[in-house]
């Protein structure tokens, strides 16, 4: 199985024409054909531009489409996924509050 970093605009395209070549991709990584290969960095970016409100893209849809990527998907990070880092970052902010209000 080939492994690809997706770049963030073949997912916007697949979100936006589902029968276009990025969809194909998408469809391919969903078939185990491909195996995306990212880091968290990555994951952020396509969390970051896939949520933007401008291209209107459905929560849910993305949700989905990230979840997928990172369960089919091979890290280079060995510590945690987006969606942990983001939790831990909360918290990280939510404990500074803290501290500068005390």
């Amino acid at each position: 199985m080939q492994r690809v970093v997706l770049d963030t605009n073949v997912l916007v395209s697949a979100l936006w024409t589902p029968l276009g070549n990025p969809s194909t991709i998408v469809s391919l990584m969903l078939s185990d054909k491909i195996t995306p290969y990212f880091d968290y960095r990555i994951l952020a970016e396509y969390h970051a531009v896939l949520k933007r409100p401008k291209l209107s893209f459905s929560n849910n849809d993305v949700d989905k489409l990230l979840a997928e990527i990172e369960r089919r998907g091979l890290s280079n990070d060995n510590t945690f996924s987006y969606h942990r880092r983001q939790i831990i970052s909360q918290q990280y902010k939510n404990f500074l509050q803290c501290l500068r209000h005390s």
